[in-house]
């Protein structure tokens, strides 16, 4: 759906809710605690809703499930343009049930959840996932609801007011959080065992498979979407005794100083290879052609070793 269909059809549907309710803009303003003047710059989107304001209208205007999915998903629209963002809840969702071979269908049926609602957990930014829902897919996906609800994002947001001349400058305005956050150079950074990656695939997404899998983090001064991996030296085949720390990627392109990969072959055997500055062929460490298919590479933008003394 394009970026301006998205703004049309969110205001004309939230005119008709408000209809329906016989109520006026200013009940809007009054439940989110804003002027009327921000309520209809909200509604002609020139200030997006954070996603908690869209769900204070929805409750207010006692909407349907498929009327709020209906708006969250336009609001989607409206944020990112022509596709919807996706949050790491959504993707946390699709590889949880990728793992377990379900198709949407067959999740639907497991867990008495409608396949609209499964399919925005995967695809919605602003999907709404309640403990109920939690409790459901536990059962399913082997874990505790708990953890489900906490791996969801919520978001605290609000709103934020632009003067005139700032609406003129700026015709696509966004509700900021407050305060707003600034990342400084620590940034946590999951860590996964490295015998967990039996069951990686090019196909699953790396940051969200290191957050399932990961059991501690550490705060680290890295790039983002990089995951941490522990290993013993002897799982990699490497001469000197000792604990190792690898911080990978699947962020393209790799170009690191080292330009070292972290890669299982068809073997199932974890392997630390090289490239050149030009050229696709992967270089074990002794400079020869490892002429071996690949299951799966990483690109290792840092690697620490531990080593231990022999005794």
């Amino acid at each position: 759906m394009r970026h301006e269909a998205a703004q049309v059809i969110f205001q004309e549907n939230i005119k008709k809710y408000l209809k329906r309710a016989k109520l006026k803009q200013l009940y809007l303003a009054t439940l989110l605690g804003v002027t009327s003047s921000a309520v209809c710059q909200m509604l002609k989107c020139r200030i997006i809703m954070s996603r908690n304001q869209l769900q204070t209208v929805c409750k207010g205007l006692k909407l349907s499930m498929d009327e709020t999915l209906e708006l969250q998903t336009l609001l989607a629209n409206i944020r990112n343009g022509t596709s919807d963002l996706r949050s790491p809840f959504n993707k946390l969702m699709k590889t949880y049930r990728r793992e377990n071979n379900l198709q949407i269908a067959q999740l639907s049926q497991m867990t008495g959840i409608s396949r609209i609602r499964l399919k925005s957990f995967e695809n919605d930014f602003n999907a709404v996932f309640t403990e109920e829902d939690a409790e459901k897919l536990a059962k399913v996906y082997d874990c505790s609801a708990d953890f489900l609800m906490k791996k969801y994002n919520f978001i605290n947001t609000a709103i934020v007011e632009y003067t005139n001349e700032e609406l003129r400058n700026n015709p696509i305005l966004e509700v900021a959080d407050k305060p707003i956050v600034h990342y400084n150079e620590l940034r946590q950074v999951h860590l996964a065992a490295l015998a967990d990656f039996s069951n990686y695939s090019n196909n699953v997404d790396l940051f969200v498979f290191g957050e399932i899998r990961s059991t501690e983090s550490i705060r680290y001064e890295i790039e983002k979407n990089v995951v941490g991996i522990t290993a013993k030296s002897s799982e990699l085949d490497l001469p000197v005794n000792g604990d190792i720390i690898m911080f990978v990627t699947d962020r393209k392109p790799m170009i690191y100083v080292c330009r070292l990969f972290l890669c299982m072959n068809a073997d199932r055997k974890y392997v630390i290879l090289q490239k050149k500055e030009e050229g696709d062929e992967y270089y074990d460490m002794a400079g020869n052609v490892y002429g071996e298919r690949l299951r799966w590479s990483l690109g290792i933008v840092e690697m620490k070793l531990i080593p231990k003394l022999l005794v």
